[in-house]
């Protein structure tokens, strides 16, 4: 029980991190922050996801490991400027990964999809 508990703490620490970077990409694109306080955003991000990777890697399974690493470097790629931040990319990998941890959970293995138009 205590490990099931522990995930669902770990996975949402990883929800946390990435939602303040995904908010900082959101306001660097619509002109609201500028760089300097972007970087410092991203200074931040990669702290905090080097922590949530060690304690993923202590108990997730690795489908939610690979899925978490499809997130992350695309987000780092972002970051590096080697690929833009197209919002409809970001969130079929945060899905896909999602997905992975309800399966891990096991409150709903049923995946979601985003069904909006946006």
């Amino acid at each position: 029980m205590r490990s099931h508990n522990d995930k669902i703490v770990i996975y949402r620490a990883v929800v946390d991190v990435v939602s303040k970077l995904l908010s900082t990409f959101d306001s660097v694109q619509s002109g609201r922050t500028p760089i300097e306080q972007a970087a410092q955003a991203f200074d931040l991000f990669n702290e905090q996801r080097m922590q949530t990777y060690g304690y993923l890697a202590m108990l997730a399974p690795q489908s939610a490991m690979d899925a978490h690493d499809d997130f992350i470097d695309h987000l780092m790629k972002i970051s590096g400027n080697e690929v833009g931040y197209e919002w409809a990319e970001v969130r079929e990998l945060a899905i896909k990964f999602i997905n992975e941890v309800r399966i891990d959970i096991g409150i709903d293995k049923t995946p979601i999809s985003y069904n909006g138009d946006m």
